[in-house]
Protein backbone atom coordinates (compact mmCIF):
# COMPACT_ATOMS: atom_id res chain seq x y z
CA UNK A 1 0.00 0.00 0.00
CA UNK A 2 1.32 3.59 -0.91
CA UNK A 3 -0.90 5.97 0.67
CA UNK A 4 -0.50 8.93 -1.70
CA UNK A 5 -2.61 12.11 -1.05
CA UNK A 6 -6.24 10.72 -2.74
CA UNK A 7 -5.70 7.24 -1.70
CA UNK A 8 -4.78 8.38 1.76
CA UNK A 9 -7.77 10.34 1.89
CA UNK A 10 -10.06 7.59 0.91
CA UNK A 11 -8.91 5.11 3.04
CA UNK A 12 -9.78 7.74 6.39
CA UNK A 13 -13.00 8.75 4.91
CA UNK A 14 -14.20 5.11 4.50
CA UNK A 15 -12.99 4.09 8.01
CA UNK A 16 -14.89 7.04 9.69
CA UNK A 17 -17.84 6.21 8.02
CA UNK A 18 -17.80 2.83 9.22
CA UNK A 19 -16.43 3.86 12.43
CA UNK A 20 -19.41 6.18 12.90
CA UNK A 21 -22.43 4.01 11.43
CA UNK A 22 -23.58 6.95 9.54
CA UNK A 23 -24.75 4.86 6.45
CA UNK A 24 -23.15 2.83 3.66
CA UNK A 25 -20.06 3.81 1.70
CA UNK A 26 -18.96 3.05 -1.68
CA UNK A 27 -15.64 3.14 -3.02
CA UNK A 28 -15.58 3.33 -6.65
CA UNK A 29 -12.88 3.04 -9.52
CA UNK A 30 -11.57 2.13 -12.48
CA UNK A 31 -9.88 -1.06 -13.08
CA UNK A 32 -6.23 -1.49 -11.70
CA UNK A 33 -6.54 1.68 -9.01
CA UNK A 34 -6.57 -0.57 -5.92
CA UNK A 35 -10.10 -1.02 -5.02
CA UNK A 36 -9.50 -4.49 -3.72
CA UNK A 37 -6.63 -3.48 -1.95
CA UNK A 38 -8.13 -0.73 -0.19
CA UNK A 39 -11.12 -3.34 1.28
CA UNK A 40 -8.69 -5.83 2.23
CA UNK A 41 -6.84 -2.84 4.13
CA UNK A 42 -10.45 -2.07 5.51
CA UNK A 43 -10.70 -5.16 7.02
CA UNK A 44 -7.44 -5.53 8.47
CA UNK A 45 -8.10 -2.00 10.37
CA UNK A 46 -11.53 -3.17 11.59
CA UNK A 47 -11.05 -6.52 12.93
CA UNK A 48 -10.17 -6.25 16.29
CA UNK A 49 -13.49 -4.20 16.79
CA UNK A 50 -15.90 -5.53 14.43
CA UNK A 51 -16.57 -8.85 12.88
CA UNK A 52 -15.46 -8.30 9.26
CA UNK A 53 -16.91 -10.10 6.46
CA UNK A 54 -15.33 -9.19 2.44
CA UNK A 55 -17.19 -10.66 -0.16
CA UNK A 56 -15.43 -10.41 -3.12
CA UNK A 57 -16.85 -11.21 -6.61
CA UNK A 58 -20.66 -12.57 -5.38
CA UNK A 59 -22.40 -14.72 -7.98
CA UNK A 60 -25.51 -14.62 -5.55
CA UNK A 61 -28.33 -14.22 -7.78
CA UNK A 62 -30.91 -14.57 -5.08
CA UNK A 63 -31.49 -13.02 -1.49
CA UNK A 64 -30.83 -16.94 -0.10
CA UNK A 65 -27.68 -17.10 -1.73
CA UNK A 66 -26.34 -13.62 -0.33
CA UNK A 67 -27.35 -14.66 2.95
CA UNK A 68 -25.60 -18.16 2.80
CA UNK A 69 -22.59 -16.11 1.48
CA UNK A 70 -22.82 -13.75 4.74
CA UNK A 71 -23.11 -16.78 6.89
CA UNK A 72 -20.09 -18.74 5.14
CA UNK A 73 -17.68 -16.29 5.58
CA UNK A 74 -18.86 -15.84 9.47
CA UNK A 75 -18.07 -19.69 9.69
CA UNK A 76 -21.71 -20.34 10.89
CA UNK A 77 -24.21 -23.05 9.33
CA UNK A 78 -25.71 -21.89 6.16
CA UNK A 79 -26.58 -25.01 4.22
CA UNK A 80 -30.23 -26.79 4.35
CA UNK A 81 -31.68 -23.75 5.38
CA UNK A 82 -34.67 -21.37 3.60
CA UNK A 83 -33.86 -17.20 3.75
CA UNK A 84 -36.34 -16.88 7.00
CA UNK A 85 -33.77 -18.93 9.11
CA UNK A 86 -30.90 -17.54 7.04
CA UNK A 87 -31.49 -14.25 8.44
CA UNK A 88 -32.40 -15.23 11.79
CA UNK A 89 -29.14 -16.55 11.87
CA UNK A 90 -27.26 -13.50 11.00
CA UNK A 91 -29.66 -11.91 13.19
CA UNK A 92 -28.80 -13.79 16.56
CA UNK A 93 -24.98 -13.89 15.23
CA UNK A 94 -25.32 -9.70 15.47
CA UNK A 95 -26.83 -10.24 19.09
CA UNK A 96 -23.97 -12.02 20.88
CA UNK A 97 -20.87 -10.45 18.33
CA UNK A 98 -18.80 -8.01 18.61
CA UNK A 99 -19.98 -3.93 18.31
CA UNK A 100 -21.71 -5.48 14.95
CA UNK A 101 -20.63 -6.34 11.42
CA UNK A 102 -18.62 -4.65 8.54
CA UNK A 103 -19.84 -6.57 5.74
CA UNK A 104 -17.21 -5.23 2.67
CA UNK A 105 -18.66 -5.94 -1.08
CA UNK A 106 -15.89 -6.20 -3.56
CA UNK A 107 -17.22 -5.94 -7.35
CA UNK A 108 -20.37 -4.74 -6.36
CA UNK A 109 -20.77 -3.20 -9.34
CA UNK A 110 -21.84 -6.77 -10.65
CA UNK A 111 -24.87 -7.50 -8.34
CA UNK A 112 -28.64 -6.98 -9.42
CA UNK A 113 -30.94 -4.70 -8.37
CA UNK A 114 -32.50 -6.72 -5.91
CA UNK A 115 -29.55 -8.04 -4.39
CA UNK A 116 -28.64 -4.34 -3.60
CA UNK A 117 -31.66 -3.45 -2.52
CA UNK A 118 -31.40 -6.41 -0.09
CA UNK A 119 -28.02 -5.31 1.43
CA UNK A 120 -29.85 -1.62 1.77
CA UNK A 121 -32.59 -3.49 4.21
CA UNK A 122 -30.14 -5.85 5.98
CA UNK A 123 -27.74 -2.60 6.79
CA UNK A 124 -31.06 -1.29 8.28
CA UNK A 125 -30.74 -3.24 11.34
CA UNK A 126 -30.29 -1.35 14.32
CA UNK A 127 -29.41 -1.83 18.37
CA UNK A 128 -29.66 0.70 20.63
CA UNK A 129 -29.59 3.45 18.05
CA UNK A 130 -26.49 1.51 16.63
CA UNK A 131 -26.05 -0.12 12.74
CA UNK A 132 -25.44 -3.76 12.88
CA UNK A 133 -24.44 -4.03 9.51
CA UNK A 134 -21.82 -1.42 8.35
CA UNK A 135 -21.96 -1.69 4.41
CA UNK A 136 -19.03 -0.80 2.21
CA UNK A 137 -19.55 -1.48 -1.19
CA UNK A 138 -16.67 -1.40 -3.41
CA UNK A 139 -17.20 -1.22 -7.71
CA UNK A 140 -16.59 0.12 -11.29
CA UNK A 141 -18.16 3.26 -12.27
CA UNK A 142 -21.05 1.02 -13.09
CA UNK A 143 -22.17 0.90 -9.47
CA UNK A 144 -23.12 4.69 -9.94
CA UNK A 145 -25.33 4.26 -12.89
CA UNK A 146 -27.14 1.18 -10.90
CA UNK A 147 -27.44 3.20 -7.59
CA UNK A 148 -29.63 5.66 -10.17
CA UNK A 149 -32.32 2.78 -10.73
CA UNK A 150 -35.61 4.21 -9.09
CA UNK A 151 -35.78 0.75 -7.31
CA UNK A 152 -32.76 2.13 -5.75
CA UNK A 153 -33.88 5.26 -4.33
CA UNK A 154 -33.55 4.74 -0.79
CA UNK A 155 -30.29 3.45 -0.96
CA UNK A 156 -29.23 6.47 -2.93
CA UNK A 157 -30.58 8.82 -0.42
CA UNK A 158 -28.49 6.83 2.82
CA UNK A 159 -25.24 6.76 0.72
CA UNK A 160 -23.16 8.70 3.97
CA UNK A 161 -20.12 8.85 1.50
CA UNK A 162 -19.05 8.50 -2.07
CA UNK A 163 -15.00 8.10 -2.72
CA UNK A 164 -13.13 7.83 -5.78
CA UNK A 165 -9.99 6.05 -6.68
CA UNK A 166 -7.67 7.61 -8.77
CA UNK A 167 -5.21 6.37 -11.04
CA UNK A 168 -1.48 7.40 -10.41
CA UNK A 169 -0.15 9.80 -11.83
CA UNK A 170 3.81 9.89 -13.12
Amino acid sequence: YFGVANTEHVRQTLIRCAELGQGPALLIGNAGTGKSLMCQLLANHFRDRFQVVVLGNVRASNRRELLQAILFELNLPYREMNEGELQLSLIEFLQMGKAGLILIVDEAHLLSLRLLEELRVISNLVDQGQPQIRLILSGGMAIEEKLTHPKLESFQQRIAARCYLQPFNR
